[in-house]
């Protein structure tokens, strides 16, 4: 997810993940969550992590029709920013549009954050890594 947030910084006014989320959000902000995930592994390895990840960017508190220009404006930076680094500097296989998703991107529109309602648009990647982690299939 930092990889994800350093690739994009500079697009938005912030960038957040689900590791420090706050309570409230400017325009401009950018939050990235993991909505689901998956593993392959298999005796001998690799092992391998499937991440579904949704990038949102709010481009104003609340519903303003103004911000749907400013959505529309961050839409190719944001693919071009991912599509430039689509394994993250080594740090992941690849991010690439998420094939649960029905499109890559979804917007502008209405997207709630917590409670309230704001102008936004949201990005649906998965994410693929190496998963290191030790699992005893067996044979």
């Amino acid at each position: 997810m930092d990889e994800i947030a350093s690739t994009l910084a500079g697009i938005g006014s912030q960038v957040n993940t689900d590791e420090n989320l706050p309570g409230t959000i400017m325009p401009g902000t950018i939050i990235i969550t993991t909505t689901a995930g998956d593993v392959e592994y298999k005796q001998g390895g690799p092992n391998i992590g499937l991440h579904s990840v949704r990038v949102v960017y709010y481009g104003a508190v609340g519903i303003e029709p103004s911000a749907y220009a400013a959505c529309r404006a961050v839409i190719k930076p944001i693919i071009k920013a991912i599509a430039n680094r689509t394994n993250l500097g080594g740090a992941v296989q690849e991010i690439m549009k998420d094939p649960r998703a029905a499109r890559l991107y979804e917007g502008p529109g209405t997207i709630n954050y917590g409670d309230k309602p704001h102008t936004a648009v949201a990005f649906n990647y998965q994410v693929k890594e190496n998963d290191d982690t030790s699992y005893n299939v067996a044979p």
